[in-house]
């Protein structure tokens, strides 16, 4: 049986992300042990609040060197909200902050006369073939709430876009890159989706 491990570095969501893996028929571990981690098949690393306090939690317990590890190594790694904003090199939420750079590029603000922060359902367009589209309806809707984005790296034509008043905008929703995998949709809401996802 799959074995997972979610990282435990006291930012939130922690019982949501367990139980929707227990929904599932998946016995999975909130952990910080290096042993637990590292027998993991998949590591998922989720989060709520400030991307500050998750990089300086990611620091107290010592995880940054042990997740480099299990990235390098090739193991699947999930990010989930807070998580998937710390998969990036920077984050410019609330100040200048290095993350992760387990994915290029970094998470600015919006600048948009549309409404900030960004919440609600909307709906994706794929505008390639991806993965994350099995088992998905041709335009899924999914729950947003957000007030930062991946920057202008050049490469929006790749990217599932979000369709805000009718107007499709261009957003590193639901992604990958090889292995680490970034997920936007909040914990609260997440659950239907996350579910469809691991089944995979």
């Amino acid at each position: 049986m799959m074995k997972i491990a979610i990282i435990d570095y006291e930012v939130g969501n922690l019982a949501n992300v367990y139980n929707a893996w227990k929904r599932l028929g998946i016995e999975a571990a909130i952990t910080r042990d290096p042993a637990v981690i590292r027998d993991a098949d998949l590591v998922e690393l989720p989060g709520v609040g400030a991307i500050r306090d998750a990089m300086g939690n990611l620091q107290k317990f010592d995880l940054i060197p042990l997740l480099q590890e299990q990235v390098q190594s090739g193991k699947f790694f999930m990010g989930v909200c807070l998580g998937m904003q710390a998969l990036f090199e920077k984050s410019y939420e609330g100040g200048t902050y290095d993350c992760l750079g387990f994915l290029p590029g970094d998470i600015v603000p919006f600048h948009t006369k549309l409404k900030v922060p960004h919440m609600g359902w909307n709906e994706l367009e794929f505008r390639q073939e991806h993965w994350l589209q099995k088992g998905l309806p041709a335009h899924p809707y999914v729950y947003f709430v957000h007030s930062y984005h991946k920057g202008n790296d050049g490469l929006q034509h790749l990217y599932p876009c979000i369709r805000r008043t009718g107007k499709c905008v261009c957003l590193p929703v639901p992604s990958g890159k090889e292995r680490p995998r970034r997920r936007t949709a909040p914990p609260e809401r997440r659950r239907l989706r996350h579910e469809e996802r691991v089944r995979l």
